[in-house]
């Protein structure tokens, strides 16, 4: 086999790899192929998917979830927009929290992620008055209707 096949197997492999180890990252629809977004860096907040980019889709939840005062956000849902790769597990508990290198934990607020959801991500306390569980949290329309512009990459 030549240095050139040789290559070819290997990143044939690696591929194959990278496609089994992100299973549940692609869609298989009409026979073929999308891979979901997947962020290669998640700490720098211009890489591909910019932190601006996830705040906006967090931002925007389903109308689905929707309540009389606001949304109530699963997790589910989040780690779906965000990428597993973001995100902590503790499987005794079943919480999820941002990663400490998170381009979300480290400027979600500025890029105008809020509060309540940056907290309940980050795994900080919330006031019951938020109902959050490891599963979903309460964010009120008031929070998502504030723009933020103290911070913006574009």
């Amino acid at each position: 086999m030549s240095r050139l096949q040789n290559r070819m197997t290997e990143g044939a492999k690696a591929a194959i790899k990278m496609i089994l180890d992100n299973e549940e990252n692609i869609d298989f629809e009409e026979s073929s192929l999308a891979c979901k977004d997947i962020d290669i860096n998640i700490s720098d907040p211009a890489a591909y998917r910019s932190v601006d980019d996830l705040v906006k889709q967090l931002r925007a939840p389903k109308e689905s979830f929707r309540g009389p005062a606001g949304f109530r956000i699963p997790m589910i849902w989040v780690v779906k927009v965000v990428g597993e790769q973001h995100f902590d597990k503790d499987y005794a508990t079943k919480w999820r929290s941002l990663k400490e290198n998170s381009k979300l934990r480290t400027h979600g607020i500025r890029a105008g992620l809020p509060p309540t959801l940056y907290n309940w991500l980050c795994g900080h306390h919330i006031p019951d008055l938020y109902n959050a569980s490891y599963e979903a949290v309460f964010v009120p329309d008031c929070e998502l209707k504030k723009e933020s512009k103290l911070w913006r990459l574009a």
